[in-house]
């Protein structure tokens, strides 16, 4: 029971730190399970805090470079495990 759950829990992050267009710190943050279902979690000063639901490790919603790169490192992360 627990390998078959295993692959639904949320295991692989993804984090990218920049400067947002106004120069304050900001933050894009993957999470996903193995199948790559998860979300985004983006801070800035100008855009407050706002999630993106992910499927496949793709989003239904436009994403930032930054937010992309997240992914993207979340899912080497998968990949090396």
């Amino acid at each position: 029971h627990m390998q078959a759950t295993l692959g639904r829990t949320l295991q692989y992050v993804g984090l990218m730190r920049y400067a947002d267009g106004s120069g304050a710190q900001a933050f894009s943050l993957a999470i996903s399970n193995a199948r790559g279902d998860g979300f985004v979690l983006s801070s800035s000063v100008r855009g407050g805090l706002s999630a993106k639901p992910l499927g496949r490790w793709a989003s239904n919603q436009p994403l930032s470079m930054e937010e992309q790169s997240a992914i993207e490192q979340a899912r080497g992360v998968q990949e090396k495990a």
